[in-house]
This record gives structure tokens, sequence and C-alpha cells, in this order.
């Protein structure tokens, strides 16, 4: 899977079945590995049905018969897994977490109100809030325009609209960018035509994060065929996680193993016998043996623990079997016959055991004090828990800017201790959210606490 292809389209209802047919093949014909619909008008049981039909992952936000109603359809593919979802009760928006090739994501559909409504964008800005340690990808109907002068042409003048300052402010405070308008800055093109106001505007797009700007291949706006509004495309980059590279250790278990043994002195005989001419120089002879009695131990460990799974199976049905004989009879015979039995395999499955230990250890020890994949992940995750990701201030607004939450911290830190005996009210610069027990409090990721 190198590249991901989303597709997002408001389908203005589709309870008739011949539509929703046409829907489902037309983002099969563009290829799509996520579908976002908006304003479905399904019930659950209805919606039930559309994925089914889609015959793959799904879910959805439920609206009525004649408003509201979203679902995100992904394609089957193995390295695309839906973990968790979550919606709005009115049908207006759907968080979906996904993995892609093993990278977390997250992808938000969503339909805003038609109307001047700010609170929308706000309540949306919080719910994202657990999300920014991740990816995200919103995409759907915004009903309104980002630009009002490049994206959208009528002879009436637009009037202020306190729904778009509120959808610039998410923009900004959760770090999202219009992805179409970024890859066409000067370009007038519409995904919706108004016969009332006989206008053209561009209230479908897809907001994304900075980190996934890398890998944008294409954003485009496709030709409105079987619905009111224009599908849009965007299609990413997936690059896949390379192969862990392993480091070959020898499995310290053969040391003690008179086979092994035995098998070493008769390869190592056998090369410099061959090998050992007056044209070949000592240094030269020792770097190929070491190549070549490697590669004659992994050929043998290879065959060894192949035998040793086999055996392993071989044990386990013997005591299936045993174990019932024992269970049927209670005879000292049959008793000892299935300790016999599961002394073989415990020996084994500790033989297995150990070699596991032992390469986590090495591991362990060889990236301990090193740059690279485990030093990065342990820090990962420490930042993850650690970030503060969004703060209360007292006047109940909540802030996800890094600068102005730096300003906050400011300002309660000088509150704090501008005085010897500071009291409640010059100390409380931010507010608890309900539950806290101190003047300070926020949303982290983790369980970090500032009490």
């Amino acid at each position: 899977m190198s590249s991901l292809k989303i597709v997002s389209l408001n389908v203005n209802g589709i309870a008739n079945p011949v539509k929703r047919t046409k829907i489902l093949s037309y983002c099969k014909k563009e290829k799509a590995d996520i579908v976002m619909l908006q304003e479905s008008h399904l019930s659950s049981a209805e919606a039930e049905k559309v994925i089914n039909a889609w015959k793959g992952p799904g879910c959805y936000a439920p609206g009525s018969s004649k408003k509201n109603g979203v679902i995100l359809l992904i394609k089957q593919n193995p390295k695309l897994h839906l973990k968790s979802s979550s919606f709005d009760p009115l049908g207006r928006w759907l968080f979906a977490e996904l993995t892609i090739a093993d990278s977390p994501i997250v992808v938000c559909t969503l339909y805003a109100p038609n109307k001047d409504d700010p609170q929308f964008f706000e309540d949306l800005s919080r719910n994202l809030v657990p999300y920014l340690h991740m990816p995200i990808v919103i995409g759907g109907d915004f009903n309104l325009p980002l630009d009002p002068i490049l994206d959208r042409k009528s002879s009436c003048r637009s009037s202020p609209s306190k729904a778009r300052s509120s959808l610039l402010t998410l923009l900004q405070d959760l770090g999202l960018n219009d992805v179409w308008r970024l890859q066409h800055p000067d370009t007038k093109d519409y995904t919706f035509y108004s016969h009332l106001h006989n206008s053209f505007s561009r209230i479908d797009y897809f907001l994304i994060s900075k980190l996934l700007l890398p890998q944008v291949q294409t954003s485009s706006i496709l030709p409105a065929s079987i619905s009111d509004h224009s599908a849009i495309s965007l299609q990413l980059t997936i690059s896949s996680a390379p192969p862990p590279r392993r480091q070959w250790r020898l499995d310290l278990n053969f040391l003690s193993e008179d086979d092994f043994s035995s098998f070493i002195t008769q390869k190592t005989s056998d090369y410099f016998a061959m090998n050992s001419t007056p044209d070949v120089s000592p240094i030269c002879l020792w770097e190929a043996y070491k190549a070549v009695i490697r590669g004659d131990i992994i050929s043998y460990s290879s065959q060894w623990w192949k035998k040793n799974a086999q055996e392993i199976t071989a044990l386990e049905k013997e005591l299936a079997v045993a174990d019932a004989l024992f269970k049927a009879t209670a005879s000292r015979p049959a008793l000892l016959n299935l300790q016999s039995i599961k002394m073989k395999l415990n020996r084994l499955l500790s033989l297995q055991a150990g070699q596991s230990i032992f390469l986590s250890k090495a591991y362990y020890y060889a990236s301990s004090n090193r740059i690279g994949t485990y030093l990065a992940q342990r820090l990962k995750g420490r930042r993850n828990r650690q970030r503060i990701a969004a703060i209360r201030a007292a006047n109940s607004t909540l802030y996800t800017s890094d600068d102005k939450m730096a300003e906050l911290f400011r300002e309660f830190y000088l509150n704090l201790y501008s005085s010897e005996s500071p009291t409640q009210s010059s100390t409380s610069s931010l507010v608890s959210i309900p539950g806290a027990k101190s003047g300070l409090s926020h949303y982290c990721r983790g369980n970090s606490e500032f009490n």
C-alpha cells in the first residue's frame, strides 16, 4: 500500500437504493481507500445496509430521514485497520482512529450546520483535543467558504460570518491546513452551486495536520455527477516502515550440544582443507571462514528450531491422549506417562522462552546507550504522556495554542510568586475543570497532573 486515497462527498440523501448503489459504485471506480459521506439521511439500520453493501469496515453517525447523518467507509485492506470511533448524537461528525501500515491516524468526516453557528466548530475543536498526538484528516461539507473572495462567486456581497472566524481559530489552534488551497493558492474552483442564490462556493474541503503535508500527492475537486455537491479527493503517500534490521547472534543453547560441536568441527575441517592454499592469504582465508561458518550455523539453527517445533507439536498431541487416558483410568502408569510427556514438553518450551529472553536482553543491551529506534520510541512515549494539549482559563475558555498556554502559565506563576502570602483570587489565573482539585488544570496526553 504505497498511497492512500480519500474521497469525500455530500450525497444529499441516499435512502433510495438506486442512488445508494450509484454512490458506492462511483467511490469504487475512484479507487477510494476511505470514503466520507455527508447528509446520508439514514437511520442506524439503513446505515448498516450501506456498510454491508460496501463490503468493508465502516462506521456512522445516524441522522434522520430528512437531515444530517455521516458515514465513513474503509476499503478492505490488510494494512488498513479501524481501531475505534466516536460520533455526534446529532449526526454532524464522526471520528475514527485508524492504523495505516502500522501508523496511527485520525480521520473525521463532518457536516456543518448551514447557518452561522460558531459553537459547532468550538465544540469540534474541544472534541479533537484527545487526538492531537496523532495526524488528523478532517473532510466534509463545512457549509462556509474559508476565503470569501477566492472560494465564492456571487453577485451578492457576503456578510461577516462568526462561524468562519471560529473555524479559522480551530485551524490555528490545532495546526490544521486547507490542503487544496495550499496546492492551488490562486485558483478559483467550487464544489457547490446554489440555484436559490445563483452562487458558486467551495464549501467542501480537507483539513490536515502539518505532519501530513509532505505526504500529500494530490488534492482535487471532482466533477459533480451524482449529487449537487462535487466530490473531493485527497491522495497521500504511505511510507511503509522498513523491516527491522536484525543483527545475527549465535544461539548459546547450541554450545552445550555435542551434535553442534561435531557439526562445527567437521565444517571447519572441510573449509580449511579445501581453501588453505599458498595463493590465499591468512587474513583473507580467516575473513571468508567467518562468513561461511556463519551461514552454516544459520542453516543448522533453522533446521534445529524447525525440528524443535515439530517435536513440540507431536508432544502436545501425545499429551492430549495421555491426559484423556489418565482421566479415564486414574492409574499410576498413566500418571507417570503423563508426567514424562509434560517434562519433555516443558524442556522444549523453556528453550524457546530462553531464546526469546536472550534476544530481548541482547537488543536492549545493544540499544540502551545509542541514538536509535529504541531511544526514539521511549522518548516519544514520554513526550506524549507529558505534553499538555489544552488549558481552561478562568473565564472557562479552552485554549490549545502553545503560545496562549505559555502565556497563561506565565501569568499564573507571576501571580503565585508576587506575594509571600498569595490569596486564592491572586493565584487562580486558571480554574479547574470539573473534578480537578487545584486552580491549575489542563488536558494532557497521559497521566501527568499539576496539583
